[in-house]
């Protein structure tokens, strides 16, 4: 039996459920259903499973040397090197003046965000980082604090940050106000923390958050051999970047079917599961503990990042959107929505991970997201 809940479980489970066909269509769909299943169940809820933190640091303040500026914002520095985080920084300029820096073009040229079209030429200047990018499965930021001073920063929005981080310069040496907003990186979005003013000494800030579920991206299947824990493939799969992490299993059979592929997993479908280690290509990774075969179909899936207590929800929420894209009976998807509604609050009440002295949990049942529903005539 499974030790893991999958992707690959979970198509299975829409597959029975709605006693679909082995065709290419009906496959599709239960992967697509069960994707907005997961996706639905996991998001509406503040999982206490999410829960993270991270330290965030930043530089101490550098300014040797000195810079000149052109009148397009491009800042040269003389007797000195700009350090690898000066594209995270502001150039502080005297008392009165700080410019955000866009881009860190060589060790000794930078491109102001916005300058006033004025050419300067030999002037002293500080270089103070003041933002950091989080990392992508952040998606809720709980508090942002402050290890040296023991306190939280105020954390503002946008516009009042804006008026507040004006072309000149805060008075003290260590930030005060934070806030977070979505910069384009190389064509890819991300959420960046900008603190206000910069830090001028070397500064830990601990940041709490709520990450993203890990969104599962593989589930292929093809013939394979395995040695000594080295499985390799008889032909390239769409396996993604990298399968490390997911389950590979084997039914100890030959020519894969629908059955093997997407079944609910007996000890007659497959014989053996094993996390994969490592990828060296397309066709050869490692797993770990996994004995030797020849010629035997295998599955790869990703493992399910969703406790288990809210796995009933992410089958029922799978169920309406196969109800809906399969059937098109939306009447029945709302019907089935409406009761994974009701799983999913049951899954919430579970999710108070102590319990009182008088027995009873911290039961939270009052928040539920929502979501928009889709709806069609």
């Amino acid at each position: 039996m499974s030790t893991a809940t999958t992707l690959q479980d979970l198509v299975s489970h829409v597959m029975d459920v709605f006693d679909l066909s082995e065709n290419h269509v009906d496959v599709r769909r239960a992967i697509r259903a069960s994707l907005w299943g997961y996706e639905q169940a996991t998001t509406r809820h503040q999982w206490t499973t999410y829960d993270s933190n991270m330290t965030a640091y930043f530089n101490a303040a550098y300014d040797t040397g000195t810079i000149s500026i052109n009148a397009s914002g491009v800042v040269t520095l003389t007797g000195g090197v700009f350090p690898d985080w000066a594209s995270l920084a502001c150039i502080y300029l005297g008392d009165e003046r700080s410019y955000r820096i866009a881009s860190r073009d060589s060790d000794t040229q930078v491109t102001l965000e916005n300058w006033n079209g004025q050419a300067e030429v030999n002037q002293a200047y500080v270089l103070r980082q003041d933002r950091i990018i989080l990392p992508d499965e952040a998606r809720t930021i709980y508090d942002v604090w402050n290890e040296s001073e023991n306190c939280s920063l105020r954390l503002i929005d946008q516009r009042v940050f804006r008026d507040w981080d004006k072309p000149t310069v805060r008075s003290g040496s260590d930030p005060c106000v934070c806030t977070f907003r979505a910069v384009n990186i190389d064509g890819v979005m991300k959420t960046e923390l900008r603190v206000s003013p910069g830090a001028t000494t070397a500064l830990e800030l601990d940041i709490a958050y709520l990450r993203r579920p890990a969104k599962p991206k593989t589930l292929a299947s093809g013939m394979a051999s395995c040695s000594s824990g080295v499985i390799t493939l008889a032909k390239p799969l769409s396996l993604g970047p990298s399968v490390v992490g997911s389950v590979v299993r084997y039914g100890g059979r030959g020519v894969p079917t629908a059955d093997l592929e997407f079944g609910i997993q007996t000890p007659q479908m497959a014989s053996h599961e094993s996390l994969v280690t490592d990828q060296t290509s397309t066709t050869s990774f490692t797993a770990a503990g996994i004995p030797d075969f020849t010629d035997q179909c295998i599955v790869i899936t990703d493992i399910l990042d969703v406790p288990s207590y809210a796995m009933l929800p992410v089958q029922m929420y799978a169920e309406a959107q196969m109800s809906r894209i399969g059937r098109g009976d939306i009447r029945e998807y709302r019907t089935l929505m409406f009761e994974g509604d009701e799983a999913l609050r049951y899954a919430m009440e579970q999710d108070a991970r102590f319990v009182r002295r008088y027995g009873r949990g911290v039961v939270q049942v009052d928040n539920l997201e929502r979501t928009p529903y889709v709806s069609e005539n």
